[in-house]
């Protein structure tokens, strides 16, 4: 992405909408991303 098109569709403060994101459950979502993006490959396809 170069500096204009990031400047469009992130960083204009007219045109970009911020979203607070927070998680609830700390712990169930480190495991969600655990198994999602980790090396284990088997888990990531039975879930």
């Amino acid at each position: 992405m170069n500096s204009d098109q990031l400047w469009e569709t992130t960083m204009n403060p007219e045109t970009r909408t911020l979203i607070k994101a927070t998680i609830s459950d700390a712990i169930l979502a480190e495991k969600r991303v655990s198994t999602l993006m980790g090396d284990n490959v088997k888990i990531r396809k039975e879930w």
